[in-house]
């Protein structure tokens, strides 16, 4: 079954133009998180598959072929979620969204998540952008820059309070400024989209494939 959707996302892939290598190096980022499933390799009850011989633990077959699925599951998400956001902008997303009647919670949950990313990458853009200003260039033969790691994770750390104090104050001037615009918790103006001749025959072809 994997091997089957694998089969018709890799071939989305390839006409979208993008190449193949575009969406498994972004897909890649997702294997650090697949990290929480590792605890089913032994706390699956089930017949012994291995044992690890300097622990002395055993591993299951179910627990294996758990943590398998869960691997490929997310690996196959990550890059179809990649496919949609590289040919939909995220007002087309939410309207696609509204369209299937989503709850508006949702949709203003991601809509507003969407938003504030952006107020938060331009902070910390300002942030180090601030820090390059005050900082001299000290040629590394003569000096080490900066202190050792403790003072480099002390350093990080007010950077990311003074990021978290920033944004959450221009958040809240953002919100305002909403507000007096009318904002209600729905979109002012929406047109909905129609569905074009080619859009309908890829549909159809998906849900067929499907």
């Amino acid at each position: 079954a994997y091997i089957l959707l694998y089969a018709i996302l890799l071939s989305l892939e390839l006409l979208s133009g993008r190449g193949f290598g575009f969406y498994l190096k972004r897909s890649l980022a997702a294997f650090p998180f697949i990290l929480s499933a590792l605890p089913l390799l032994f706390t699956v009850p089930s017949q012994q598959w291995y044992t690890l011989p300097w622990l002395n633990i055993p591993v299951s077959q179910v627990g294996m072929e758990r943590l398998i699925g869960i691997i490929l599951k997310i690996w196959l998400s990550i890059q179809i979620a990649l496919l949609l956001t590289s040919f939909s902008t995220k007002e087309q997303i939410l309207a696609a969204l509204r369209g299937v009647k989503m709850p508006m919670i949702f949709i203003e949950i991601l809509s507003l998540m969407l938003r504030y990313l952006s107020i938060i990458q331009d902070e910390a853009e300002r942030l180090l952008r601030a820090r390059a200003c005050r900082s001299a260039s000290i040629p590394y033969e003569s000096l080490k820059a900066g202190g050792g790691i403790f003072w480099r994770v002390e350093v990080s750390g007010h950077m990311v309070g003074s990021l978290l104090l920033r944004s959450f104050e221009r958040g809240e001037r953002v919100y305002q400024a909403m507000l007096a615009r009318g904002y209600n918790g729905t979109p002012l103006s929406h047109e909905a989209g129609q569905f074009t001749k080619k859009e309908k025959g890829l549909l159809l072809t998906g849900l067929l494939s499907l």
